[in-house]
């Protein structure tokens, strides 16, 4: 979603600055919603400039909307999710279709996944709502999915390479790299373990502890949020242990979403190609945080308010920079870089042909 000022912050796939739905307690009489319930039972004021907030948007997402601004970077921060959600797929379609994932860097997975396991575990520790923590494990699940397809073909293949040294293929580093992927597998899928099991613990004992969640949520669950009353006075910074808990969770995953790009871009460079790769992928990372930064300055442009989301905005505009990059790898190797091949080949073929002229 947007970041407003009431947002929980949710850390999001390959998103490390995605705000998530609010989430406001509802009243004791079964979650029935008016200005007297907003008033007494939730920190969404039912009045802003004039502008009422918009029940459906309270009642589904929890998301406390009045004014055609935070309309505009609502639904814009919601197509941001919609780009995130989506981004994924094209690159496990490629590579169930060339039955090769050696395009991807392992330490690119590696990163990504722990970032959105720390985004897991944030909506968990959050007692966000139930929809959030389902978001949070689908990042997951295509993380996975990517993951056992990296490590699935590359033991398929590497076997198939094994038996053709048996009739007689000459491979003498084979075995060297592979032994060198079989630690980075082993990394990979340690620190994947680890992280979802302590995500699905955390879970467990939150919901032991807590309770079966539900719509009826508590106004004092806020770990990676402030108050309304907070916002209306003018407090951005996360001035409780808890809000500083979430700022830090922030920052951690935005050194991991930043750093994911730098193998991948340097494994492209070493290739001198991005063959295997979706530019679908990256281009769904552009828009996601693209959209994302203009739902976040199209709320505030406060220092104060732009300072407390900080984390978030360097991540936003450091992996922009990043997924261009890419993007432009895209362009060079695939377009630049094959016509200019191709026209070293054909006036190759012309020198030859003079030759043969010549020579007759």
């Amino acid at each position: 979603m947007h970041l407003p000022p009431s947002s929980t912050y949710i850390i999001g796939a390959n998103y490390p600055f995605a705000p998530a739905f609010n989430y406001y307690s509802l009243s004791d009489n079964g979650g029935a919603f008016n200005s007297n319930n907003i008033t007494n039972n939730t920190d969404c004021f039912p009045v802003k400039d004039g502008y009422h907030y918009i029940p459906w948007m309270l009642n589904a997402l929890g998301e406390c909307i009045r004014t055609p601004t935070e309309q505009a970077s609502f639904w814009i921060g919601l197509s941001s999710i919609g780009f995130w959600l989506f981004a994924n797929l094209p690159q496990i379609i490629e590579n169930y279709r060339k039955s090769n994932a050696d395009s991807l860097a392992p330490a690119f997975l590696f990163q990504w996944i722990l970032g959105d396991s720390l985004n897991l575990i944030g909506s968990i520790l959050a007692n966000q709502l139930p929809t959030q923590i389902a978001t949070a494990v689908y990042y997951v699940c295509m993380d996975v999915i990517l993951i056992a397809q990296f490590i699935y073909y590359t033991i398929k293949n590497r076997r198939k390479k094994q038996r053709e040294e048996l009739t007689g293929i000459n491979e003498s580093d084979h075995l060297i790299q592979d032994d060198s992927k079989q630690k980075s597998y082993g990394k990979i899928m340690a620190f994947s373990a680890f992280f979802l099991t302590a995500g699905f613990y955390l879970m467990q004992s939150q919901m032991s502890s807590e309770g079966v969640m539900n719509s009826s949520f508590s106004t004092g669950r806020k770990l990676l949020s402030e108050s309304q009353q907070d916002i209306e006075d003018g407090k951005y910074w996360p001035i409780y242990g808890v809000d500083i808990a979430g700022y830090v969770i922030g920052s951690l995953s935005t050194c991991l979403y930043l750093g994911s790009r730098i193998p991948q871009i340097i494994k492209n460079f070493q290739r001198r190609s991005t063959e295997g790769l979706s530019p679908i992928l990256f281009i769904c990372a552009f828009l996601g945080n693209s959209t994302y930064a203009g739902s976040l300055f199209l709320y505030s442009v406060s220092w104060q308010f732009i300072l407390s989301r900080l984390p978030w905005i360097i991540g936003s505009a450091g992996v922009l920079v990043m997924d261009l990059l890419i993007l432009l790898q895209f362009l060079f190797f695939n377009v630049i870089l094959k016509r200019k091949i191709e026209g070293g080949a054909e006036e190759g073929f012309e020198k030859l042909e003079e030759e043969e002229t010549s020579e007759q």
